[in-house]
């Protein structure tokens, strides 16, 4: 039998899609894998744009992950979006 824990820790199978955010002149972009899906005129206008796709994606079963380019300083990575029923630990 598995342990909670152990299935905390066991990596995962299921594919995860990609957002990036950045900025491109007076737009920012948002970007999953290489196709542009959105943009704009904010970095927040932006942000709930990928929040919203991203879960649009978990209510099909699809993991996402988004990370935001700034202009000065490394990327930011928000918290993984799971699948409705599923926690971040991997527990329904």
């Amino acid at each position: 039998m598995i342990d909670r824990r152990d299935r905390a820790l066991a990596p995962t199978s299921m594919p995860m899609q990609k957002y990036v955010i950045r900025s491109q002149g007076a737009l920012w972009q948002i970007w999953l894998d290489d196709v542009l899906v959105g943009t704009g005129p904010a970095q927040m206008h932006a942000v709930h744009l990928a929040l919203h796709l991203a879960h649009a994606a978990a209510h099909h079963g699809q993991r996402s992950k988004i990370m935001v380019a700034g202009l000065a300083g490394p990327p930011i990575e928000l918290p993984i979006v799971e699948p409705w029923g599923q926690s971040a630990a991997g527990t329904a």
